[in-house]
């Protein structure tokens, strides 16, 4: 959302969701949407956090994530197009980051190198653990693009921007997502980029080499338009 200052970030509690094994899928969504609510609340001038209240554009409301993030962010765009946040508050903008997307038929999955796909098997491995009891990698909370999933089409937000790593192995999953949305009836605008011959969450290991400085600008620009 628009709105920050390093005192209002110092003085504003904390907040995450709760995580795996203790707290299995769905518990992050929910928390998520929770959060989501707690900003929306602001609007009314009911919010517990007074600096919101004075100086944030409600009018400018951005989700996005990173990874597992850009998961979560995804789900609580598509809620907030089937529910109401309150107050009048909607999405305006969806950022994912190198979404972290699965697939049972590996449609969509692209070819990485060998450190690339050890960390795609290592998050297949890991599904199950978020989400006991899950269908599989069909499952429409981890991908949702699968069959029976519900439809791209009521995603909450009139923009969205999906950034890929031009190494990672789940880059075909961003590339398909952007390809349903542009498929489904969905009304906003979808944008991708691709950092060149970078891997998954290339940008958190190496946060100031050239192609994250440039998905740094990507996403900016992308925001400042929004």
């Amino acid at each position: 959302m628009e709105a920050a200052s390093a005192s209002a970030r110092r003085s504003t509690p904390r907040r995450t969701y709760r995580l795996a094994p203790e707290r299995p899928v769905p518990a992050l969504y929910d928390d998520a949407w929770a959060a989501l609510q707690w900003v929306a609340s602001h609007a009314a001038g009911e919010g517990q956090e007074p600096w919101l209240t004075a100086h944030a554009d409600f009018g400018r409301v951005h989700v996005g994530g990173e990874s597992a993030g850009a998961n979560i962010a995804h789900h609580a765009a598509m809620r907030a197009g089937a529910e109401e946040l309150g107050h009048g508050v909607k999405v305006n903008s969806l950022v994912l980051i190198h979404p972290y997307f699965l697939g049972g038929d590996g449609d969509g999955y692209s070819e990485s190198d060998e450190m690339g796909m050890a960390l795609l098997r290592e998050l297949i491995r890991l599904w199950p653990v978020v989400c006991p009891g899950t269908s599989g990698c069909d499952d429409p909370w981890i991908n949702p693009m699968a069959d029976g999933a519900p439809s791209l089409a009521v995603l909450g937000c009139r923009r969205a921007l999906i950034c890929i790593g031009g190494k990672d192995a789940m880059r075909g999953r961003g590339r398909l997502y952007c390809e349903k949305l542009r498929e489904c009836g969905w009304r906003g605008e979808v944008e991708i980029w691709e950092a060149d011959g970078q891997g998954h969450g290339f940008h958190l290991l190496w946060p100031t080499c050239t192609q994250a400085e440039a998905q740094l600008r990507v996403i900016a620009e992308f925001l400042s338009h929004g």
